[in-house]
Parts: structure tokens; C-alpha cells; sequence
């Protein structure tokens, strides 16, 4: 399987919101998501667009599968005790292309290939994304990598990766 990603533009708005809402409804019984009126559920638009321009240290992300759209990801800047780091704060894979290794793959791509520090955010609730990101740390070979679990943010886990190099 050729795995591509590739960097999202302002012109894949429409698309990212679309997917956004997969990305929704994949997580709408754990975070008892309802949808509006229109049968949507709710979008950060402004968020998206802020990625899709690559604005304030986010950007958005698409992943290709043999040429088909199979999910995407979006990292964010954030910081940790006042140290700027990069979060890797969403991927969603479409059910499809899932336990084929699409999402190691990115992973191994985007922060295994990068020595900078890297957050992970994982809800509390969101299980089969804690169990991924444990399996990762098993099976990945992470330069570093702690478990931490932030006080000002009960319903997270977080990982902080590569945080020698902070």
C-alpha cells in the first residue's frame, strides 16, 4: 500500500470539513455529540481555516491510500512550561484503511523522522486512541517519550516525545 501525505491548502476547505465531520461521528457516542439542525455536527471552522493557511503554527494534512483520501491530520503550536512544542493534536483514519498501519505510518513520517518535541493530547475518555499511542510507544522507536497528565487539563493525557531536544 502507497501511503502519501500530503500538506492541505485553503482549497481543501471543503474537504477537510467533510471529513471533519467523519472525524465527529466516529467520536460522537463517547463525547455524546448531538448534531444541529442541519444534520451536522458542530465544526471549528475558524480552527480548520487557521490550519488549511498554515497560520499560528497549525497545519492540516491529508493522507492518501494507493491514491484514495484515507483520513488526515492536524498539528497545532502549543506550549509546555512556557517552551513552544508542536502538537500533534488530531488524526482520523477512515474505518476502511484502519489496522493497516496507516496511522503508524504517519506517525513513524511525521514525528519519528523529526528530532523536535512533540505533544500528544489524548482524551481520557478515547480509549482506542490510548491504546494506539501505547502500542505506538511499544512498537515505535521514540527517541524519548513520558506520559504526563496535566493538572489544568484533567480530561487529557498527554505525552510529551523528543523532550531532550526541548
Amino acid at each position: 500500500m502507497n501511503i502519501e501525505l500530503f500538506q492541505m491548502q485553503i482549497t481543501h476547505a471543503p474537504m477537510l470539513a467533510n471529513l471533519w465531520q467523519y472525524y465527529q461521528l466516529d467520536s460522537s457516542a463517547r463525547e455524546q455529540l448531538d448534531v444541529d439542525g442541519a444534520g451536522r455536527f458542530e465544526t471549528p471552522e475558524e480552527d480548520l481555516l487557521q490550519a488549511l493557511r498554515s497560520e499560528r503554527g497549525s497545519s492540516a494534512y491529508l493522507v492518501k491510500c494507493d491514491g484514495a483520501v484515507a483520513g488526515f491530520f492536524i498539528l497545532h503550536a502549543a506550549q509546555i512550561e512556557g517552551k513552544p512544542i508542536t502538537e500533534f493534536a488530531d488524526i482520523f483514519v477512515l474505518p476502511k484503511y484502519r489496522g493497516r498501519g496507516v496511522a503508524s505510518t504517519v506517525v513513524e513520517r511525521v514525528i519519528l523522522c523529526s528530532p523536535q518535541p512533540w505533544l500528544i493530547a489524548v482524551f481520557r475518555g478515547d480509549l482506542k486512541a490510548l491504546n494506539f499511542w501505547r502500542s505506538a510507544f511499544k512498537r515505535l522507536v521514540f527517541s524519548a517519550y513520558k506520559e504526563i497528565e496535566p493538572p489544568e487539563l484533567p480530561e487529557f493525557h498527554e505525552f510529551l516525545i523528543n523532550q531532550n531536544s526541548t
